[in-house]
C-alpha cells in the first residue's frame, strides 16, 4: 500500500513538471513569435526610410486611401503637396508620412493619430479638433514604458520603439467656417475650427497654409459636404516663441509693470520698517544698506509716500482679513451676505 502511494505522488510530480515545461516553452514560442513580428515591422520601417520610395512614379495603393483623403486633414494635406507648393525637403518628408499610413508603419500611424480629427459635439460648437500635442511628440522616440513580454498581448511592440525618421513638429491651424448647421451665439461667437496638425519640421508653416487652401479649396474636406462649412484658411501657429514674442511693444510693457511693480512693493515695505523705527542698516550687507538709505531718502516726499503704501502686501492682507466685533444694533448675518453679494456681482 505504501508503495503504491509512493507511485502515485512520483507521477503527480512527473505529471506537473512535464505540464511547467510545455507552458514555459509556449512562452517562449509566444515571445519568439513577438520577436519576429515586431522585428519584421521595424525592418519594413527601414526600408521605408531609404531612399528607394524616392524613385519617380512609386505609389503605394490602399483601400482606405479615398476615405483617408476626405476624413484625415494630414492625409489631405500630404496628397496635395508637390514640389510646386513646397520645398523639396517638405515634400519628399509628407510623400513618406504618406506611404507610412498607407503601408500601416508604426510611426505613421502614430502621426495620423496624433493629428486633429472631427470630434462629436460640432452643432453645439465644438470647434477644437486638436488631436494630442503629447502624442506627436511620442513620434519623436521610443516611449518610456516598459512592458513585460511574459503575458500575450496583441499590440504591435513596435508602436513603443519606433521613432520617425525626421523631426515632427505640432501645429494648429485656423479655419474660419460658415456652417448654418452649427447653433451661432452672438456674444462671443467664434466660427473658428481649430485644427491641430503633426507635420514635419522641414514645412514651413507658409507651406503648410498654402497646402490647407489648395485641400478645402479642391473639395475633399468631407465635414465641409455634410456640414456645408466653407472653409476658409486664416492662419498657422506652431505653438513656439519666436523672436518677434520678445520684440514686442505689448511684452516689453508687461515685463516693465512687474518690474515696477516689484519696486514698488519694496519701496513699501522699506517704508513701513521706516515707520516702526528699526534701524536702517541691521543685518544688511553695505551694498544694500546704501540701497535702502537711497531708497529712504527718496521716500521723505509725502505724496509718493501715501502712494507707494499703497503696494505694502503685508498692511494690505491684513485690512482684507481684518474683522471686527458685531454692533449692538447689528445683525451678523447681513454682513456676511453683503460680502458674498460683492464677491459675486
Amino acid at each position: 500500500m505504501e508503495r503504491h502511494w509512493r507511485s502515485v505522488l512520483i507521477v503527480s510530480i512527473l505529471a506537473f513538471v512535464a505540464d511547467a515545461a510545455v507552458n514555459e516553452s509556449t512562452l517562449r514560442r509566444h515571445r519568439y513569435d513577438y520577436g519576429l513580428f515586431n522585428a519584421s515591422l521595424e525592418l519594413s520601417t527601414e526600408v521605408m526610410a531609404t531612399n528607394i520610395p524616392e524613385k519617380e512614379g512609386y505609389t503605394v495603393q490602399s483601400r482606405h486611401e479615398p476615405h483617408l483623403i476626405r476624413s484625415s486633414v494630414i492625409f489631405g494635406l500630404t496628397k496635395v503637396a508637390n514640389e510646386s507648393n513646397v520645398s523639396p525637403t517638405c515634400h519628399a518628408h509628407l510623400k513618406q508620412v504618406q506611404r507610412g499610413i498607407l503601408s500601416k508603419q508604426p510611426w505613421a500611424i502614430k502621426v495620423l493619430d496624433a493629428s486633429g480629427t472631427k470630434p462629436s459635439g460640432f452643432v453645439f460648437g465644438q470647434n477644437y479638433w486638436l488631436g494630442s500635442r503629447e502624442a506627436c511628440r511620442g513620434v519623436q522616440g521610443p516611449v518610456g514604458i516598459t512592458l513585460s513580454r511574459n503575458y500575450e498581448r496583441v499590440m504591435h511592440y513596435s508602436i513603443l520603439t519606433q521613432s520617425a525618421p525626421f523631426e515632427m513638429d505640432y501645429r494648429v491651424i485656423y479655419l474660419r467656417h460658415r456652417s448654418p448647421w452649427q447653433v451661432e451665439i452672438k456674444v462671443m461667437s467664434e466660427q473658428v475650427l481649430h485644427i491641430g496638425l503633426c507635420l514635419p519640421s522641414a514645412c514651413a508653416s507658409e507651406e503648410v497654409k498654402q497646402l490647407a487652401r489648395d485641400y478645402v479649396a479642391g473639395g475633399s474636406f468631407a465635414e465641409d459636404d455634410i456640414f456645408d462649412m466653407q472653409p476658409e484658411v486664416l492662419y498657422m501657429k506652431d505653438l513656439k516663441l519666436s523672436e518677434r514674442f520678445y520684440q514686442r511693444l505689448t511684452f516689453r510693457l508687461v515685463v516693465a509693470t512687474v518690474l515696477v511693480t516689484g519696486a514698488l512693493m519694496l519701496c513699501a515695505q522699506q517704508l513701513r520698517v521706516a515707520k516702526r523705527g528699526d534701524e536702517v542698516d541691521s543685518g544688511l550687507a553695505p551694498v544694500e544698506s546704501e540701497i535702502w538709505q537711497a531708497m529712504d531718502s527718496i521716500l521723505k516726499w509725502q505724496p509718493l509716500q501715501n502712494f507707494v503704501s499703497c503696494f505694502d502686501v503685508a498692511h494690505n492682507w491684513r485690512k482684507i482679513s481684518a474683522t471686527r466685533a458685531n454692533q449692538p444694533g447689528e445683525i451678523p448675518i447681513m454682513n456676511g451676505l453683503r460680502s458674498v453679494c460683492a464677491i459675486g456681482y
